[in-house]
């Protein structure tokens, strides 16, 4: 199987620029902030042995000291002491931050995907079993704050039936749920769900861009059973999120512009084009967001929204290639994960 590096290639930043002035749309200055309304200052936080590239990572909600970190390279880890020693949880390919989920709703239980394989921890990534082989390579992970149902975005190749996996007995079985669409090469880079109005996102990315090339945007209001395509732009984007205060959804253009929809996808707003990979809604203050720049060449470093996504400013790390954000269960400490500089706090 052929598969997408997940970092992008400058190629890919170009070709965005051309296809954003041929369709006319507005280039919004990436920030309107001098600086953050607040003193950050960032220290490392320690190397996991043998990894300096890391795709992403999360942090307990409920104890500071476990993080779990990701990389496309090498799997899984883990620390329970707050970094000072690593665990190799999973050895395997193909191991991206968008596959790792911890249950809302029981920390303890922690979801991993690595390659074509759902691992399951129910002792807070002490121990792991293998739950479910997907017939493809699992691309993103969510567990539902509606009914604990887990689901698979694959990648899918030319013999596979583009759609979702779902699981809602713990992971013990799995159905697929097609998009309705016969177009192969899908890459399901994220699922987000907006649960005060049952409805999930998909944001896909055809892998072998056809052209014209019009990647889907699906919309499912019904649990995942039935999709939509609810397209508005022609690029992908890598990552998604929900506002839960409103329901308000915003799509990140991979490498490029950040939308937002406050009418479940219907109509959707160009806030600003500051070239970001990642971004993250901060949980307890919904109206700030964190950027992540993890370009070859071009923008790199941290960044923050405190207007919604309207703005971003730099946060520091400047010369890093910031690959993720992760926020500790009270909102005190901000984490960071790095393409060759390990993390950051």
């Amino acid at each position: 199987m052929k598969l997408k590096r997940i970092l992008p290639l400058p190629a890919a930043l170009h070709l965005f620029s051309l296809l954003m002035l041929a369709t006319g749309q507005t280039q919004i200055p990436a920030s309107t902030l001098t600086k953050p309304g607040e003193n950050w200052v960032w220290q490392k936080a320690g190397d996991v042995p043998g990894l300096n590239n890391i795709s992403g990572m999360l942090i307990d909600p409920q104890d500071d000291n476990i993080w779990y970190v990701v990389s496309i390279d090498s799997g899984l880890y883990v620390t329970r002491d707050g970094g000072a020693h690593w665990v190799h949880a999973i050895k395997g390919r193909g191991l991206d931050a968008e596959g790792l989920q911890i249950d809302p709703a029981n920390p303890n239980i922690v979801y991993a995907a690595v390659w074509d394989k759902l691992y399951k921890s129910q002792d807070r990534g002490i121990s792991w079993s293998i739950v479910y082989t997907c017939p493809e390579y699992i691309r993103s992970v969510l567990v539902s704050k509606i009914d604990g149902g887990i689901y698979l975005g694959p990648q899918t190749e030319t013999s596979s039936t583009p759609g979702i996996y779902k699981s809602v007995d713990g992971g013990l079985h799995f159905i697929l749920h097609p998009f309705g669409v016969g177009t192969p090469h899908m890459i399901c880079w994220d699922i987000v769900e907006d649960a005060g109005n049952n409805i999930l996102y998909v944001p896909v990315e055809l892998a072998d861009h056809p052209q014209p090339y019009n990647p889907p945007l699906f919309r499912s209001l019904d649990g995942g059973a039935s999709w939509q395509n609810i397209a508005f732009t022609n690029w992908h984007a890598q990552k998604m999120g929900i506002d839960e205060r409103n329901g308000a959804v915003y799509f990140l253009v991979e490498g490029g512009s950040l939308y937002r929809s406050g009418d479940r996808g219907v109509n959707w707003k160009l806030l600003n084009n500051q070239q970001l990979f990642y971004f993250m809604i901060d949980p307890k203050h919904p109206g700030r967001m964190f950027g992540a720049a993890s370009h070859e060449q071009g923008p790199r470093g941290a960044w923050m929204s405190e207007n919604s996504g309207r703005a971003f400013a730099p946060l520091g790390l400047d010369d890093l290639r910031v690959t993720a954000a992760a926020i500790n269960g009270d909102g005190s400490r901000l984490f960071a994960s790095t393409w060759g500089d390990g993390l950051w706090t």
